[in-house]
């Protein structure tokens, strides 16, 4: 609720502004992005719109208008905005990064791939467009690329998806033993996640560690019961140790 107050409380602002500066093209931009984050994305998209009225130079607003008309399924609509967002700043990262994830979304990986060497050419500090590239690796089968790029990610900053992806992938290529001990890294970052839970547990189990792999299983239902991957993978090992 106090974030809901806070998003309106931003537009009311930039309403006042607007006011007093129907024409200043960044404010336009701003209250876009607040209703993005609202997820009133049509009325984003007016103001970006607005913004580019008033200037049709303003990369954020080309950048942020093609965020939008991603979620909207217009994919076209949306890469010919970022293409003219790079066509003003062929170095604006931002731009590059949510081409790359779009182009992804779409189902053109290999294009993606592409964009985010580009986002990474520019800033290669980046650990969630090294994530984001392991990502689109995966999806190709492309394993030890997906690694490399896991990681990298992870080197620069350590977060539970990474961890969760570089087991998932260490598990697709017969590594057990190491991507349990990924999947325990996300874990000792967030330990209520049921997904690193319920991974662990399947590797547990791979490993020939039914006891174990069932407590796994047990504490990820603890915390949601209804899981229907968990409570499959449960049923599964319960079948085989001839419980059921």
């Amino acid at each position: 609720m106090l974030e809901l107050m806070r998003y309106d409380e931003a537009i009311d602002c930039f309403d006042k502004a607007l006011e007093l500066d129907p024409t200043y093209a960044e404010l336009w931009n701003d209250k876009g992005t607040a209703f993005k984050w609202f997820g009133r994305y049509h009325e984003a998209l007016k103001c970006y719109d607005k913004a580019l009225e008033l200037d049709p130079e303003n990369v954020y607003a080309w950048s942020n208008k093609g965020l939008v008309l991603g979620d909207f399924g217009r994919y076209e609509d949306a890469l010919e905005a970022y293409d003219k967002a790079l066509k003003i700043d062929s170095k604006h990262v931002d731009t590059w990064y949510n081409k790359a994830v779009d182009l992804n979304k779409f189902g053109r990986p290999q294009e993606a791939l592409k964009a985010y060497d580009m986002a990474l050419k520019l800033n290669p500090e980046d650990g969630e467009i090294w994530y984001n590239k392991g990502v689109t690796y995966s999806k190709l089968g492309m394993n030890q690329e997906a690694l490399k790029c896991y990681d990298k990610s992870l080197e620069i900053d350590p977060q539970k998806n990474a961890w969760n992806n570089r087991g998932n992938t260490l598990n697709r290529i017969g590594e057990h033993q190491k991507a349990l001990e990924s999947y325990e890294k996300a874990l000792e970052i967030d330990p209520w996640d049921v997904t690193p839970l319920n991974n662990k547990g399947d590797i547990l189990e791979k490993l020939g560690k039914y006891d174990s792999a069932l407590n796994a299983y047990d504490k990820a239902l603890k915390i949601d019961p209804k899981n229907s991957a968990v409570l499959f993978n449960k049923g599964h090992i319960l079948g085989k140790l001839g419980k059921i």
